[in-house]
């Protein structure tokens, strides 16, 4: 019986889940402005748009309390600009550089 009490609970936490969120601001390399506009996408392929204040809020829903979590993959495009991955992004203000024509 204890075996079995054991294995569910630690069962019940391999099988949480955790979330890893990415937020904060897109703004212009050069500039220093926000964009508006930025299609940004994270690993599972969600995407939100920024607003006139360029600010963003992803996340992902990985598993696992004890385990390492899933990295968390970023996509920041719009055109004009040179396209961003950042993998689990850790400053809430990300730069974007124009492309060069």
């Amino acid at each position: 019986m204890k075996k079995n009490t054991f294995f569910l609970i630690l069962m019940s936490f391999y099988s949480c889940d955790c979330i890893r969120p990415a937020s904060g601001v897109v703004i212009d390399a050069i500039i220093k402005q926000p964009i508006e506009g930025v299609l940004v996408q994270n690993s599972n392929r969600r995407n939100i748009t920024t607003m006139k204040d360029g600010r963003f809020n992803v996340s992902l829903i990985t598993g696992a309390i004890f385990f390492r979590s899933q990295d968390i993959k970023v996509t920041f495009t719009k055109s004009d600009y040179q396209i961003l991955e950042l993998i689990n992004p850790e400053k809430d203000t990300v730069l974007l550089m124009k492309k060069i024509p």
